[in-house]
């Protein structure tokens, strides 16, 4: 299910930001980088695994998850909805930014 709503995020971003006639090219070569990743991961948590076992491999994905939030912050700008609003997503927006967008009203 998680991946269903990863890959159905991950085209409405592409479809946001790029251009319509290169849509196909961009969302296959994002499917390359996801399958490079993939295998680099694979190769890489098999060392980790031998020489630190399963914290080893604990704090390696705590990591590899937090460059990636990090990393999420510098997408370019598009527009999403929040709450049933459309919003103008700022590169570069920051924590700050998204919380003064969804803090309740009132």
């Amino acid at each position: 299910m998680a991946a269903c709503f990863s890959s159905g995020t991950q085209s409405a971003y592409i479809y946001s930001v790029e251009p319509k006639d290169i849509f196909v090219s961009k969302t296959a070569h994002v499917a390359n980088c996801g399958t490079a990743g993939f295998v680099i991961s694979t190769i890489t948590y098999v060392f980790i695994y031998k020489f630190y076992g399963i914290p080893g491999l604990l704090v390696a994905t705590i990591l590899a998850d937090l460059a990636a939030v990090i990393t999420s912050f510098g997408l370019k700008r598009g527009l999403i909805r929040i709450r049933g609003k459309i919003v103008l997503w700022q590169e570069n927006a920051g924590l700050l930014n998204l919380y003064v967008i969804l803090k309740p009203s009132g």
